[in-house]
Order: C-alpha cells, then sequence, then structure tokens
C-alpha cells in the first residue's frame, strides 16, 4: 500500500512530504507549506474532500532530520496537535534520501505492553505510559496533551499546571495506593518524568 508513498517520500527530499490515507488507499498530496523543509501542510480542500469520504481518514507525513539523540520519527508540537485535533491516528515516517523508514502509527489507544516499548517522545513517553496505563487497567481515558520535545526546557510545565484538569489531586507521599501517579524531577527546574505505583515499592 505504501511503496508509492515511499518513493514520492524519497522524491520530495529534503523536504516533508504528505498525504492521506482514505479508506486504505494512499492519497498523495503536496506539501503546501512556506517551510516545507521542516513543516507540511495539506490544502483545506483536499482534506475536507479526504474526510468527506472518509471520517476516519488517516494523515501521513514524512521527517527529514534526525540525531542519534532521539527516533526522528518522533512528533513535533503541531504534529500532535493535528493529531489530537482530527481525533483520528496518524503516520510519521523519516527518510534521510536514499530510504524509507518503517512508519509510526499514532492511535489514541496503544496497546502495545507497558515494559519493552522504544521511548518516543510524545507518543511512548512517561505520560503516554499514564494514560496507557489508565486505558489498559482502569478503563480510564486520560486527557492528552500536545507537547514539544523537551517542553521543560521551553517554559511549558506539563504535569503541575495539568494535573487538576485530568482528575489528579496531591497526596502525602507515605499515602501511596495502587494506581497513584509520582512525579519527579530530573536535571529540570519542573517534574519532568512521572511514573504508576503498581505495588508496594514497584511503580512504572
Amino acid at each position: 500500500m505504501l511503496t508509492e508513498w515511499n518513493q514520492h517520500v524519497i522524491e520530495c527530499f529534503p523536504n516533508e512530504a504528505c498525504g492521506v490515507i482514505v479508506n486504505g488507499e494512499v492519497r498523495i498530496f503536496p506539501n503546501v507549506h512556506p517551510d516545507p523543509l521542516n513543516h507540511f501542510e495539506i490544502d483545506d480542500l483536499n482534506w475536507f474532500e479526504c474526510l468527506r469520504d472518509d471520517p476516519k481518514a488517516i494523515v501521513i507525513h514524512s521527517h527529514t532530520h534526525g540525531t542519534a539523540l532521539y527516533d526522528p520519527r518522533t512528533p513535533s508540537y503541531r504534529d500532535m496537535e493535528l493529531w489530537l485535533k482530527t481525533g483520528n491516528s496518524i503516520g510519521i515516517c523519516f527518510t534521510d534520501g536514499s530510504k524509507v523508514s518503517e512508519m509510526l502509527w499514532m492511535h489514541h489507544r496503544n496497546d502495545k505492553p507497558l515494559e519493552g516499548r522504544e521511548f518516543i517522545h510524545g507518543y511512548q513517553d512517561c505520560y503516554s505510559i499514564i494514560r496507557d496505563y489508565y486505558q489498559q487497567t482502569l478503563d480510564i481515558d486520560l486527557m492528552n496533551i500536545a507537547r514539544s520535545f523537551e517542553w521543560w526546557e521551553h517554559n511549558q510545565n506539563l504535569y503541575l499546571e495539568n494535573y487538576e484538569r485530568a482528575g489528579f489531586r496531591q497526596v502525602p507521599l507515605n499515602d501511596l495506593k495502587i494506581h497513584d501517579v509520582l512525579l519527579f524531577k530530573v536535571r529540570a527546574k519542573v517534574p519532568n518524568h512521572a511514573g504508576v505505583v503498581i505495588g508496594t515499592n514497584r511503580f512504572i
């Protein structure tokens, strides 16, 4: 299904490529963003036609920059905004101009095992572990939040600004129970890491 897409991705390099999967078929569209080296945009008319034909249409696009420090398919803040705004899944691949990676499929429910996951900021990070644990274990859907890479270095305070909106309240450390959330500061001024208590002296 994605063979034509992969060819298109390589042809577009170093610009980002974009398209939409509509009823299982890939529709390729030009990237109309004014900065296609770093972002993508699908013309509104094309996007609305895709939604008309398939309300669960899936946006796919490529990334063309990467380092050894993180998965180059890591969603940007704008990618996360699109994902959360549409309510549909999205797909992100990476190309270096000669080959194309496997697609990262971002679904709103991630049923992969919580342990042993590849770390992907914004989709399989510590807040994602909390959300997925609550979905898988308690059948509770916690709010999701668009976040930039290393948000704690860019004046965002993901946990303290949003925990009450998500239905949490602070409790004394010695009152911890299973399913409670622990927050940590790791080389940061604000809590930027978290885990869920899953047993006595055990958290994930």
